[in-house]
């Protein structure tokens, strides 16, 4: 019987993606619902997940209404405080190149504030999700029920920043 290697693990020879240095800030594309959101930002730094209101506002209204009043307040690593406009429970799905997928229901935290990216998934989603990053290597890898699926970093460029992409109009996995 074949064993199984189901260890998160980054081999030494992948440590340099796309001819990249591994400074770029790793950046993945993931799905809600049926809808898939590019420029997801993955930040260990971050204890909650943030959806800024643009992306938001691309979901249907039949999403948009689940939008629930939050009474606690956000700090910045500027220190700055900053209120949301609401918190919001979604279905979010990682897939692989594969096909391997996990899934979780996902708190968001709907923050009105310009940004190149749709979400901020925050070491909490990713402890929950199983999942490690490396920047250095550009990857994401998480466990599924067939094997580790390994997302690598998307990079896309600036038309395509905020971009949410409704089921029709692509393939969640692309």
């Amino acid at each position: 019987m074949e064993k199984k290697d189901d260890t998160l693990k980054y081999d030494a020879e992948i440590a340099m993606v796309q001819g990249k240095e591994g400074t770029e800030p790793l950046i993945i594309k993931a799905a809600i619902g049926r809808t898939l959101i590019r420029r997801v930002y993955v930040d260990n730094g971050s204890s909650v997940n943030v959806m800024y209101e643009h992306c938001l506002k691309g979901f249907p209204s039949d999403i948009q209404r689940y939008l629930k009043p939050t009474i606690a307040s956000m700090v910045r690593f500027t220190g700055q405080s900053v209120w949301p406009s609401g918190k919001i429970l979604l279905p979010f799905t990682l897939g692989d190149y594969q096909g391997s997928i996990r899934k979780t229901i996902l708190t968001e935290f709907v923050v009105q504030a310009s940004s190149p990216n749709n979400i901020l998934l925050g070491r909490t989603s990713l402890w929950k999700l199983q999942a490690v990053s490396s920047t250095k290597h550009g990857l994401l890898k998480f466990p599924t029920k067939e094997r580790v699926a390994i997302f690598e970093n998307t990079s896309i460029g600036p038309p395509e920043c905020s971009h949410v992409v409704q089921p029709e109009q692509a393939d969640l996995m692309e």
